[in-house]
């Protein structure tokens, strides 16, 4: 039988550790399935923070595509209207006066200087296109990295990574397909030179019939004098020295534009030329103010010398046109390096759109790279998952291998251990038990008691406490009747010499009351202490009384146990002298036949005698102590009676060595 439960608590032992090692080997997996979401969720927000990122960055290569794309239509106007302003200054020339001419050459100052400005920022945009591109490149590297890495193992999400990629990609593919604006020939230059040719033509007509037709307004003036004919042919040479300045000035930007437009045509685009370009331009800019302030001054000296001077003043005027035919032919060959400029533009938004291809074509790449890259994850996944559960069977074998050995060996020693211990345990809990039986009777006895003296107590206190309410109530109407004496006494104050006697008397009725008033406050707290003092003495006298029915009923039949009785009294300074008793009386008395049981009882005798009277004389302590209490303690006849009854209750070990030693000697 013993047999039987032995294997039966080993197989159950067995079963036990078999379910801890399978809720260990639960926990493992658990925290390796953890291990692995953490790490496909680390990879899913880094891919995520790099797809937010790039779109980010495609958001911001887009909107600086079209800032480009804007400046470059800007300049194209800008270069418009700067074409249309030179032919509108080719066709004012003739009839503009010297400060039109300024006005113009400042004006085509300022529009060279709003294009250089434009051609600096279009170099800057197609500056901050190409880095754009750079980092888009280096982006797309970084994510193409991040998908080869094999951390992570979410299929879906992978996917959807190629997804929005491809998706940022056509978005710039058709960004840039809609902001491929065409860019307009050089056949625009042309136009102006044949409208300026038309005009001119116009003009030249319409100067020479004015000419011809200047005589007819003199023909009804022959009779008004030779002074107004003199002014009318004085004002005609002016005006024909004007219309051939005007003539030669427009015949010299004609040949300067068609000039500068070769140059264009011909020049290689350099910054080099454009620089070169643009300070000849200033230069000639200053040359033709200098020459348009020499017309100016020559002007005014025909007005004021009119016939004098006029073949001089002419021939100095075609001088001034030459230097201003040369001028414009500068300024021709300034136009001729905006048009290269144009060109440029032109060439750089061509290499955007062929760079648009190749990103296309690399995003093709890219996806082809991530659908291999996707396979060899899922084929490395497999492998991975392959060899953890053959890990994982293993380990399984090599546990329950080891079990199987440990068991049979342990499970002998670890049961006898078992039952030694059980049986150990269970003689020191019979044992506690026991004790602790004795105890509650003892405490359950205490406990009656106690209750008792509580109750008692209470009610003391509760009397004490409307005892002490009715001396508040009579101390505050003593008070209420002080005030109205008083205030009586403040109204009668000057009548007679009678209420100096009244008050005299008032005062002292108010100091009996208030001695009234101490004394019943001492009586009350007097009274408290004695209620207190009274208690502690009942259950001492209870006590006392208890221990003596006890020892009385006990000491006839066992007389060593009336030390124990009595744990308040020394048993240190009575029982020597109870051993030397009983040893005096066996050598004594051993010739004459008497046992040691004999020595013993008239030992114990004599002894319980000698503990019956000190219980009387506590009881007679403990009677004068109440008595003291009850008379005035500040007095010295109560000092001394309350200091001698308490050292008696307090003290009994005192007065308990002479009945033993007594006790003893009658015994012997």
């Amino acid at each position: 039988m013993r047999l039987t439960s032995e294997a039966e608590d080993l197989a159950r032992a067995t079963e036990q550790e078999h379910v801890q090692l399978r809720s260990k080997e639960k926990a493992v997996r658990a925290a390796e399935e953890r291990a692995a979401a953490e790490d496909q969720r680390r990879g899913r927000e880094a891919a995520e923070s790099n797809v937010r990122r790039l779109q980010a960055d495609v958001q911001s290569a887009h909107d600086q595509i079209a800032e480009v794309t804007q400046q470059f239509l800007a300049m194209q106007r800008a270069k418009d209207a700067l074409e249309t302003d030179l032919a509108r200054i080719a066709d004012e020339t003739e009839a503009s006066s010297t400060s039109a001419a300024n006005k113009a050459s400042r004006e085509t100052e300022a529009r060279i200087a709003k294009l250089e400005r434009q051609l600096e920022e279009a170099n800057m945009a197609r500056d901050t296109a190409q880095l754009t591109r750079e980092h888009i490149d280096r982006q797309h590297e970084e994510i193409r990295k991040l998908v080869m890495a094999p951390g992570s193992h979410d299929d879906t999400f992978r996917d959807r990574l190629l997804r929005e990629i491809a998706r940022s990609e056509e978005q710039i593919d058709s960004e840039m397909r809609a902001r491929n604006i065409p860019v307009p020939g050089i056949k625009s230059t042309v136009t102006p030179s044949s409208k300026r040719a038309s005009t001119n033509g116009t003009v030249r007509e319409r100067v020479q019939s004015l000419s011809s037709a200047s005589p007819t307004p003199g023909s009804p003036r022959k009779s008004g004098g030779s002074a107004e004919v003199a002014s009318l042919k004085q004002q005609m040479q002016v005006l024909e020295i004007k219309m051939a300045a005007s003539d030669r000035v427009r015949q010299h930007l004609e040949s300067s534009l068609r000039e500068l437009t070769a140059e264009l045509d011909n020049s290689d685009g350099s910054k080099a030329s454009l620089q070169a370009y643009r300070s000849r331009l200033a230069k000639e800019n200053t040359r033709l103010g200098e020459l348009l302030s020499d017309e100016a001054e020559a002007r005014r000296a025909a007005q004021q010398a009119q016939l004098t001077g006029v073949q001089e003043m002419w021939t100095k005027f075609q001088s001034q046109l030459d230097a201003e035919r040369e001028n414009y032919a500068r300024l021709e060959e300034s136009r001729k390096a905006l048009v290269v400029q144009q060109k440029n533009a032109q060439l750089e938004a061509e290499t955007h759109k062929r760079a648009n291809v190749e990103l296309a074509q690399t995003k093709k790449k890219l996806q082809h790279e991530i659908a291999e890259l996707k396979d060899r994850l899922e084929s490395e996944t497999l492998a991975k998952k392959e060899e953890t559960m053959s890990k994982r069977q293993a380990l399984q074998r090599l546990q329950d291998l080891e079990v199987a050995s440990t068991s049979s060996s342990s499970a002998q020693s670890e049961l006898r251990d078992a039952v030694e211990a059980f049986k150990t345990k269970a003689e020191t809990y019979r044992i506690r038990l026991e004790e602790l039986e004795i105890d509650k009777v003892k405490l359950e006895r205490s406990e009656a008691v106690f209750k008792r003296l509580l109750a008692d107590q209470e009610n003391t206190l509760n009397a004490t406490a409307a005892e002490r309410d009715g001396l508040a109530q009579r101390l505050k109407d003593a008070e209420i009747r002080v005030q109205e004496l008083e205030s009586r006494m403040e109204e009668i104050h000057g009548e007679s010499a009678d209420m100096v006697v009244l008050r005299k008397r008032l005062a002292e009725e108010m100091e009996d009351e208030r001695k009234q008033f101490e004394k019943e406050l001492a009586d009350r707290d007097h009274a408290a202490d004695m209620t207190r003092t009274k208690s502690s003495v009942i259950s001492r006298r209870h006590f006392v009384s208890r221990t003596k029915n006890v020892y009385l009923s006990t000491s006839s039949r066992r007389p060593w146990l009336c030390a124990e009785l009595v744990p308040s009294w020394p048993r240190i300074r009575c029982w020597p002298e109870i051993q030397q008793g009983v040893r005096r009386t066996r050598r004594t008395r051993r010739s004459s036949g008497w046992s040691a049981t004999r020595a013993v009882t008239q030992c114990s005798g004599a002894l319980s005698v000698s503990i019956c009277s000190r219980i009387d004389q506590y009881h007679d302590a403990l009677d004068t102590y109440s008595r003291a209490i009850r008379i005035n303690p500040h007095s010295p006849e109560g000092a001394y009676t309350t200091g001698r009854a308490s050292n008696i209750v307090r003290q009994p070990d005192s007065a308990c060595a002479w009945p033993v030693g007594r006790s003893a000697s009658f015994a012997h």
